[in-house]
C-alpha cells in the first residue's frame, strides 16, 4: 500500500515538484522559471496548498489523508518551500503533523513533529538560529512526551571559510543533557579543485582520529560522476580501504541517466531514468541487486502542460505493490487531480484525489 503511494506521488504533482529534504533537512518543492506552458516547466506551487485523498478499494471511504502547504516566496532558484505538513492513515489511526520556520535566507529556524495516536502523542522540536551565510548555528533539540517539552541536547555549529568563500571547515559540538550521554564534538574538512568541492574528511572521537573521508569526480560540464568513500585512521587496520562509491551518468542537460551504488562485497544497486525531450521522467528502472529488489516506474505525459497522464508501477520483489493508474484533471494549475489505479490479483484498486489551492491562477 504505501509503496503505492509513494509511487503514485513520484514525480507527479505531489505536488509537483516532488517533497523532497534539502542540506537542512528541510521540505521543499522545486519548480523552475521557463515560461507558461513549457511542458518541461514544473508547477509553480509557492503559496499553495495541496490535500491528497486515498481511497483503498475504493469504496468511497478515505483511508489516508495528508495536507502540504508551501511558503509564499520562493528562493533565488524557484525553490518553494514546504512549510505545513499533516498526513492522517485510517489503518494506524495516527496523525502526524509537521511545521517548519525559515529565517529570510531559507534557514531552518523551526522544526516541529507531533505524532498522535489513540491515547499518546510523541513529538521532535528543533530551535536553531543561523549565520549570514543562511547556515544552522546553534539547536536545541528536544522530545515531546507524557504532555510536555523535555529538553535532550544543544548542538553548537562554527563554519571557516577560505579567501574565496568556500567552506573549508566545519565544527560540530553536541552537548547532551543527560549526564550519562557523553558529549561529542565533530569535524568536517573540505578541499577543492577549483570552484568544485573534491574531497571531504570527517572526524570525530577524543583523541580526535579520521573516521572517513569522500573523494570526487567531475565531467565537464561540472556534474559529480563519481563519489568514493573510504575509511580513516579510526578504523585500525582498514585505514584506506574504498566502503562505497557511487557513479553516475548524464544527458547533456545534466540529468541524470543511470546511477550505480557499489559496496564492498555485494553485487550493484542499479537506478536508470529515460526522458522525453522535455526531461521529464518517462521510465525509472530500479535494480537492488544487493537485496534482490527491482521495481520499474513509467510515465506518459501530457504533450502541453507538466502533468502526467498515465503511470505504471512495477515491482518485481512483491506484486502485491503494482498497478497501472490514469491521471485525469479538472482544468487549469491550481487543478484538482485524480489517479485510478488498478492493482493485478492479490492488490488493491485505489482512488488517489489531488487538490490544490493557490492564491491566484499558474496555468
Amino acid at each position: 500500500m504505501y509503496q503505492q503511494l509513494w509511487a503514485v506521488c513520484f514525480l507527479s504533482a505531489c505536488a509537483a515538484g516532488t517533497v523532497k529534504p534539502d542540506q537542512q533537512a528541510a521540505d521543499t518543492a522545486t519548480h523552475n522559471d521557463a515560461p507558461a506552458g513549457d511542458p518541461g516547466a514544473r508547477l509553480d506551487v509557492h503559496g499553495c496548498t495541496l490535500t491528497v485523498e486515498r481511497d483503498n478499494g475504493p469504496d468511497g471511504i478515505v483511508d489516508q489523508r495528508s495536507e502540504w502547504v508551501w511558503l509564499d516566496r520562493t528562493d533565488d532558484e524557484g525553490n518553494a518551500y514546504v512549510t505545513d505538513h499533516t498526513a492522517w492513515d485510517s489503518s494506524s489511526g495516527t496523525t502526524t503533523s509537521r511545521s517548519v520556520s525559515y529565517d529570510d535566507h531559507f534557514c531552518v529556524t523551526l522544526s516541529q513533529a507531533l505524532t498522535s495516536g489513540a491515547d499518546t502523542t510523541v513529538g521532535t522540536r528543533s530551535t536553531s538560529t543561523c549565520t549570514a551565510e543562511g547556515l544552522p548555528a546553534d539547536t536545541q533539540h528536544a522530545e515531546y512526551v507524557d504532555g510536555e517539552w523535555d529538553e535532550v541536547s544543544t548542538v553548537g555549529r562554527s563554519y571557516t571559510y577560505n579567501t574565496d568563500g568556500q567552506l573549508v571547515e566545519t565544527i560540530v559540538i553536541t552537548d547532551f543533557v543527560d549526564p550519562a550521554e557523553a558529549d561529542t564534538e565533530e569535524r568536517t574538512v573540505y578541499s577543492y579543485d577549483g570552484a568544485l568541492l573534491a574531497r571531504a574528511e570527517f572526524y570525530s572521537g577524543d583523541p580526535e582520529a579520521l573516521n572517513h573521508w569522500v573523494e570526487y569526480m567531475y565531467d565537464d560540464q561540472g556534474n559529480e560522476v563519481g563519489r568514493f568513500s573510504f575509511l580513516g585512521d579510526a578504523h585500525e587496520g582498514l585505514a584506506g580501504v574504498r566502503y562505497g562509491a557511487v557513479l553516475t551518468d548524464y544527458d547533456e542537460h545534466g540529468n541524470p541517466l543511470v546511477r550505480v551504488n557499489r559496496y564492498p562485497g555485494s553485487p550493484p544497486d542499479r537506478t536508470e531514468w529515460t526522458r522525453d525531450p522535455h526531461g521529464r521522467v518517462l521510465s525509472v528502472d530500479r535494480d537492488y541487486a544487493s537485496t534482490s529488489t527491482n521495481t520499474r516506474t513509467e510515465a506518459t505525459w501530457d504533450p502541453d502542460v507538466y502533468r502526467r497522464l498515465t503511470s505504471t508501477h512495477n515491482d518485481g520483489n512483491n506484486g502485491i505493490n503494482s498497478y497501472a493508474a490514469t491521471h485525469t484533471y479538472s482544468g487549469g494549475f491550481p487543478w484538482t487531480e485524480t489517479i485510478d489505479g488498478i492493482a493485478p490479483d492479490g492488490g488493491t484498486d485505489f482512488q488517489t484525489v489531488l487538490t490544490y489551492t493557490c492564491p491566484d491562477a499558474r496555468l
